[in-house]
């Protein structure tokens, strides 16, 4: 298998054993935090694969908002939903974009309409093609065998430590289910660009952010909670990813309201990592500002692509958001090189 065939997979697999020298927790601890009498947000886990579940009380029925990696998860969200609220009336379910961490759990809700930009559809037959022509074991040694070697590696401070044991327990369960057979359900109820679900006493504003970590990135803003659900496209502590055919002026459009305080926001959630604030969102769409306007100058002045990263090294330029993971765990390549490329890319298209 190619180095750029593995990452496509990669990536697709959410951007896609068992060790015996150190011990794997069978379970992954969950913390369930009410932010308002509306709003659940149910945080797993300590690692970045872990993804976050947001649900939100409505008069007109419970909506969640992605549902984790398999359907035990999916199990386990209904019933802290249910256990929090006292009812059981779900009545959507939110892909926030086409990512196998979010969606394993949907078939728990088959009472719900699942909702989901349109995109989803192509992102999940383009999937399931890749798991009947892969041979998935195969496919994932690599990366599970990655962090078999840095838990040996060693010494490892605890927190560190637990990150990876989780990261190998989701690599490896998500191995055996997609191995397994497991399909996706796809969204029934599907969008463009804009889609707003009238819930009562609650709207949940859905909205299209142009193919970004995915082609199907959504986010989603609750006016009366004063919520905004980001999704994958921002992270706390990780920089945000970019497509070939994000239009970055889009977004700064579209989260400039937030960020100004025009359209007031009280929580951000991320569906990986803690909660957000005001300044980490404008920090990252700074940093895809910078960089788009950076590589665009940098073409302009005939620099090669490895020229242009060296440049761009994101210790130099960005030292300001060293707090910011640019790798993801268990993976080889460094995520902000990657925004380079795919800005490359991008610009190349646009001069065809």
């Amino acid at each position: 298998m190619s180095i750029s065939w593995a990452i496509h997979i990669c990536l697709i697999l959410q951007t896609f054993f068992a060790i015996f020298s150190a011990p794997v927790s069978p379970e992954i601890p969950y913390h369930a935090h009410k932010l308002s009498n509306r709003v659940l947000f149910i945080k797993t886990g300590s690692s970045s694969v872990m993804s976050n579940v947001t649900v939100i009380s409505a008069s007109e029925g419970l909506v969640v908002i992605d549902a984790h990696y398999k359907p035990e998860w999916g199990q386990k969200i209904r019933s802290i939903a249910q256990e929090n609220f006292g009812r059981k009336d779900f009545a959507y379910l939110i892909f926030t974009h086409a990512g196998v961490d979010h969606m394993g759990g949907s078939q728990v809700f088959s009472e719900a309409i699942l909702v989901g930009h349109e995109n989803c559809h192509s992102q999940i037959d383009g999937l399931h093609q890749i798991l009947q022509e892969t041979d998935i074991r195969k496919a994932m040694a690599p990366r599970l065998d990655l962090i078999r070697k840095q838990i040996k590696a060693g010494p490892t401070p605890a927190a560190d430590l637990t990150k990876m044991q989780e990261s190998l327990l989701y690599w490896s369960e998500l191995t055996d289910l997609l191995a397994g057979g497991f399909r996706y359900t796809k969204p029934s109820v599907t969008f463009n660009d804009r889609l707003s679900l009238h819930m009562g006493d609650l709207t949940l504003k859905l909205c299209f952010c142009t193919p970004g970590y995915s082609e199907s990135d959504a986010f989603i803003h609750v006016p009366q909670e004063k919520l905004l659900v980001v999704g994958d496209i921002f992270v706390k502590h990780r920089i945000p990813l970019i497509h070939e055919k994000t239009d970055v002026k889009r977004w700064k459009t579209v989260f400039e309201p937030f960020i100004t305080g025009e359209i007031e926001i009280q929580n951000i959630i991320s569906c990986h990592d803690e909660l957000m604030t005001i300044a980490d969102l404008k920090a990252q769409l700074n940093y895809l500002s910078d960089l788009w306007e950076a590589v665009t100058a940098a073409r302009q002045e005939n620099l090669t692509l490895d020229q242009i990263k060296v440049r761009l090294a994101f210790k130099k330029r960005y030292p300001h958001l060293s707090h910011l993971n640019t790798r993801w765990v268990s993976t080889p390549f460094d995520l902000h090189e990657r925004n380079i490329d795919q800005i490359w890319k991008g610009l190349a298209s646009l001069a065809d």
